[in-house]
């Protein structure tokens, strides 16, 4: 056992596996490689055995006693080579048997699940996955991964208590959809050529209760004006009614292709006739994709960073002037770089000069 130099062939069920062994390793080295892989995990024979135990053969070499090592397995489509110095036979032992094996009698093997169950009963249930793992390395000097605990949790069939706020929302089917006729294409080469919209959700506290505030509004893509906007308690349809109908009021000659994501008020048959009687063109962001809006989503950040969470609101009528008054200022006294240092609506107006 001096070394090994080359191949070790072990003898399996009807075929022949090669371990790479690479050049000039000794024996020791390689046992050292092995015991490496089961630190802080159950013993290489108790793995064997269950694989013995589950109807896989394993037959070692007649010809040389390699009674240390673990032989390459190979049964019913399952091949597992020992690759020393480069791969884990551990992971892929242990994967194998977690994926075919019933789960019940890997927990007899796993020390950390006794562990999990006594320091969940401990904290009263309210151990996740992340405390847990958190909990078991310091207490036990570990090192987990959170994933392991995880899993352990899920065959123990333990989750915490302390779960996050599930709101229920009214899953509604959409009635009319549109295609995404804008695709992307943020620019414009004329005023109500093309118009975004979208709400967004404000909060302000009275006391320790949290209140909101919606915001619904319409950006022309062309000037990066916000043509009309409303605000009120609730994201209903009548919100997106009333801001579309402040638009066309304001522009009753404008006929833009108005682009929306895929809000339920915006896919209703009401809102898909308003936007046919003014005589506009309906696009729509792909499910998911939120970047389709990109612009509209680009001027809530803007409006969120330079005036919402900047300050803590405390009252409906403080929030409310607050958003009313950026957007006169946005409108009027901003300048941006993309519209020649001038304000959207100078942008607008030299325009139509």
């Amino acid at each position: 056992y001096d070394k090994l130099d080359g191949k070790l062939e072990v003898n399996l069920v009807n075929s022949t596996a090669r371990v790479e062994i690479p050049k000039d390793t000794t024996y020791k080295t390689i046992r050292k490689g092995i015991k490496n892989e089961f630190v802080n995990s159950v013993q290489t024979e108790q793995y064997l055995q269950l694989l013995l135990d589950h109807g896989i053969p394993i037959k070692e070499s007649n010809e040389t006693d390699f009674s240390d090592l673990i032989p390459s397995i190979k049964s019913e489509g399952l091949i597992l080579d020992l690759f020393i110095a480069s791969s884990s036979l551990f992971t892929q032992i242990k994967t194998y048997l977690y994926k075919n094996v019933h789960k019940d009698d890997l927990l007899d093997l796993e020390d950390s699940h006794v562990w999990i169950k006594e320091l969940y009963e401990e904290q009263n249930g309210i151990l996740g996955y992340r405390q847990m793992t958190i909990t078991v390395n310091r207490v036990h000097k570990v090192n987990y991964n959170k994933k392991r605990i995880r899993r352990l949790m899920q065959i123990l069939n333990l989750k915490s208590v302390c779960r996050k706020k599930k709101y229920n929302y009214i899953k509604s089917t959409p009635e009319v959809t549109a295609e995404n006729i804008l695709n992307r294409k943020f620019y414009a080469d004329a005023p109500n050529e093309k118009w975004l919209t979208d709400v967004t959700e404000f909060k302000y506290y009275v006391g320790e209760d949290t209140k909101k505030l919606y915001l619904s509004a319409i950006l022309d893509l062309y000037d990066r004006r916000i043509v009309s906007y409303k605000i009120g308690t609730s994201n209903n349809n009548q919100l997106v009614f009333d801001t579309f109908d402040k638009a066309v009021e304001s522009n009753p000659t404008a006929h833009p292709l108005f682009h929306s994501d895929r809000g339920f008020q915006y896919t209703s048959k009401i809102f898909h006739n308003k936007i046919e009687q003014a005589g506009m063109r309906q696009s729509m962001s792909r499910v998911g994709r939120c970047i389709d809006n990109g612009p509209m989503e680009g001027y809530w950040g803007i409006l969120k960073s330079e005036m919402y969470y900047l300050k803590k609101f405390t009252s409906k009528e403080e929030l409310t002037e607050a958003i009313e008054n950026y957007i006169y200022f946005y409108n009027t006294k901003r300048f941006q770089l993309k519209l020649r240092c001038m304000t959207p609506m100078e942008f607008h107006y030299a325009k139509a000069a």
